[in-house]
C-alpha cells in the first residue's frame, strides 16, 4: 500500500499537472459527445470519463480545503478579539502577572488565597478556562503547575497596553 500513498503524495504536489488533466479530458470528453469527433481513437472514452472525473473531484477537494481554512481563520481572528473582551478581572490579573513574571510559570498551590480573594477551586477553575482559550497551558500530569503560552503573552501585552491608555 506505499505505492499508494507515494501517488496520492505526487497527484497532491502536482496540482497544475491536475487542472491539465481535468481541461483537456474534459475537452475530449465533450468533443466526442457533442460533435462527435474522436481526437484520440486509441483511448476509450471510459478511461477519458474517469480522468476527467477524478482529476476534477481532486480539484474540488483542494477548492474546498483552501475555503475551509480561509473561513477558519477569520472566524479564529473573530473569536480572539471577542476573547479579549470576555475574560474577568481576575483572568486578566493573572495573565498579566504570568506573562511579566520572568519565569513565566507559577505552581497554583504555592499561591496565597486569602491575599487573591478566592478559593483554590475558583483559582483551578479560572486556569482550566484560560487553558480552554488557549492563554496557558495547564499540565497534564501535575494539574498544579500553569504556564502561559505565546497566545497568552501578546494578550497579556493588549491588556498592560489598555491599562495604561
Amino acid at each position: 500500500m506505499d505505492w499508494l500513498n507515494d501517488l496520492i503524495k505526487q497527484i497532491n504536489v502536482s496540482k497544475p499537472i491536475a487542472v491539465a488533466i481535468f481541461i483537456s479530458t474534459l475537452i475530449l470528453w465533450k468533443m466526442k459527445v457533442w460533435f462527435g469527433i474522436d481526437a484520440l481513437e486509441s483511448i476509450p472514452l471510459s478511461i477519458v470519463i474517469w480522468l476527467c472525473l477524478f482529476s476534477g473531484s481532486l480539484i474540488v477537494t483542494w477548492v474546498l480545503m483552501a475555503l475551509y481554512k480561509f473561513i477558519e481563520n477569520l472566524f479564529s481572528k473573530v473569536f480572539k478579539k471577542y476573547q479579549l473582551r470576555s475574560l474577568t478581572e481576575l483572568q486578566k490579573d493573572f495573565l498579566v502577572m504570568l506573562g511579566s513574571s520572568e519565569a513565566e510559570h507559577l505552581y497554583i498551590s504555592r499561591l496565597d488565597f486569602k491575599k487573591i480573594g478566592a478559593t483554590k477551586l475558583e483559582v483551578v477553575s479560572l486556569f482550566s478556562d484560560l487553558s480552554r482559550k488557549g492563554l496557558v497551558y495547564v499540565g497534564i500530569q501535575n494539574s498544579d503547575y500553569v504556564v502561559i503560552t505565546e497566545y497568552g503573552k501578546e494578550v497579556a501585552w493588549k491588556i498592560v497596553k489598555k491599562l495604561r491608555k
